[in-house]
């Protein structure tokens, strides 16, 4: 898959371990993502174990924002990348699929 439609997160701002219930862990991404990666972002949300989270996820502008269930784990931005990972798949190949029919 092309780099270009790849998101990339550039680093996190991570509550403190007495912040975590009131502040979210944010995700800063290289860029803002478009409607498509949004509804696929999401579609996989939704498959999340809702004992993660205290709420759904937002994405405002260039960033995520994620408030959890308990303290972050040191596993956590990794599981975190392989998750925008997935949905950066999810959206080319969704997007790859919609201009194959397209040409039809």
């Amino acid at each position: 898959m092309p780099q270009r439609h790849y998101l990339h997160i550039v680093g996190f701002q991570v509550p403190g371990p007495e912040a975590f219930e009131r502040e979210p862990l944010t995700v800063l991404l290289d860029r803002t993502p478009g409607a498509e990666w949004r509804a696929v972002f999401q579609l996989c949300v939704e498959e999340l174990p809702a004992a993660l989270l205290r709420q759904p996820p937002r994405i405002v502008e260039a960033e995520i924002q994620i408030h959890l269930a308990q303290p972050p784990q040191r596993r956590l931005s990794a599981d975190i990348r392989q998750f925008i990972d997935r949905v950066n798949r999810m959206t080319f190949l969704r997007e790859g699929s919609s201009g194959a029919s397209r040409g039809r």
